[in-house]
């Protein structure tokens, strides 16, 4: 099919081929970056972490002042009207039992002073409590921000990758493209140049031997009729001759189709040094798809290593400062909190997140290996003793309504060792604190 295009037609093809060849690869797309302003969320965890315990001092509260001044207030509006009506019964003077009927109204209401000291106490520590569930508030919303930026990062990241594989991909298209037109227009190219290179050779040969013939016919005729004319040859002598001469075509002969025989040889050495050629280019594109291949990997490779290493970093960080916040919040002691390990997360979904004893007790690693039910889903015989001993005490002491005072009693009793980890979830558990 080559043969049908003119070798000059056929170059200029292949030269316009040559000015649409594609340039080096490049990909001008910025590659994300992941920057995050972790003032806020330092600012809360520090917060956090160095939080002083809750402290009460009556005489520093502003409510308790302000019930001190109108008890005082209208103690002595109390003092002075008693003290009145007592002179009246004496005329409008006054007497000692006036006085002391005024001190004892008087101290009657500032006895009042201290029947508000609990509650004033009990929202006091409410305000701290709240003070510290929204400082903790802050810290999640500002740790929820910071992995949201991070996700975007991730995504933006991904993206970049697949735009840019996707553009390699359309760019390495675009070579492909033109690599098997190059191959095939030089095809053509070459095939046009053999073909009419060898036409041309043939009809030179032809040319060249036809001359050839027929001047050493005319001059073999010139010398026979010479010899005929000078020498009258014999019809012996003259029939060597024309052996002679057929000897001498018969090697000019050969000499030709030597010759054509070195050119087809020549001919095919080049076909092979251009197919040698082809095989070293394809050899050199295999090797750069290889060496880009490996590059890629091992940049995906370093990007999961860094995933892994922040997803590390990350769970540690969380680990301690569930500990901390367990520890600071009086919810367990240090060497407890020191037992739990990794499974301090399970200890916060049960303080914080809602998970009754059955949940909490699924696990022998989970809350220092408390099992909160037996495997018939009943209280261990552990549990039911420290339920009846602590009803005791809070009926004996008067708070088994007071839900705030149970709360210390169970803490303290956890701290000193009175109680196990699981006994203090199972009691929280039954009397739902």
């Amino acid at each position: 099919m080559a043969t049908k295009y003119s070798s000059g037609a056929a170059w200029k093809a292949y030269n316009k081929n040559e000015k649409n060849k594609p340039k080096a690869f490049s990909y001008n797309q910025k590659k994300p970056t992941f920057s995050y302003d972790s003032t806020d969320i330092n600012k809360y965890y520090d917060e956090l972490l160095n939080r002083k315990d809750f402290s009460f001092d009556l005489d520093k509260n502003a409510l308790f002042n302000q019930y001190k001044d109108a008890y005082s207030k209208q103690g002595q509006l109390a003092m002075m009207d008693t003290m009145g009506q007592a002179s009246a019964l004496t005329g409008g003077y006054g007497n000692s039992y006036a006085a002391s009927a005024g001190q004892q109204a008087y101290q009657q209401n500032l006895d009042k002073l201290n029947d508000v000291v609990p509650e004033i106490y009990q929202l006091a520590l409410e305000q701290y409590q709240l003070e510290g569930q929204n400082l903790l508030d802050k810290y999640s919303l500002a740790a929820e921000e910071r992995d949201t930026a991070y996700g975007q990062y991730r995504d933006q990241l991904s993206d970049y990758y697949t735009d840019r594989d996707f553009s390699y991909g359309q760019y390495r298209d675009e070579v492909g493209d033109y690599q098997t037109d190059r191959d095939y227009l030089y095809g053509v190219y070459a095939d046009s140049r053999d073909y009419e290179y060898q036409q041309s050779r043939d009809k030179i040969s032809d040319s060249q031997w036809q001359k050839e013939y027929d001047l050493q016919v005319k001059e073999f005729t010139e010398q026979v009729r010479q010899f005929e004319k000078e020498y009258s040859l014999s019809e012996k002598e003259f029939d060597e001759m024309v052996r002679q001469f057929a000897l001498e075509h018969d090697l000019n002969v050969k000499q030709f189709n030597e010759d054509v025989r070195q050119y087809n040889t020549s001919l095919q050495y080049t076909k092979q040094q251009d197919a040698v050629q082809n095989s070293q280019w394809a050899k050199e594109f295999e090797e750069e798809q290889r060496q880009y291949n490996e590059s890629k990997a091992l940049s995906e490779k370093e990007l999961a290593e860094e995933q892994r290493q922040y997803d590390a970093d990350l769970k540690e960080k969380q680990r301690q400062f569930d500990t901390s916040v367990l520890v600071e919040l009086g919810l367990l002691s240090e060497e407890n909190a020191a037992q739990l390990g990794e499974n301090v997360d399970k200890v916060m979904d049960y303080f914080f997140g809602g998970k009754n004893n059955s949940t909490a007790g699924e696990t022998d690693a989970g809350y220092g290996g408390w099992k909160g039910s037996g495997s018939n889903g009943e209280w261990a015989e552990a549990d039911d003793a420290a339920i009846e001993n602590f009803n005791e005490v809070i009926e004996r002491d008067g708070i088994i309504n007071d839900k705030t005072a149970m709360k210390r009693y169970l803490n303290e009793w956890l701290e000193d060792g009175s109680l196990t980890l699981a006994q203090y979830n199972a009691l929280k558990d039954y009397y739902k604190l």
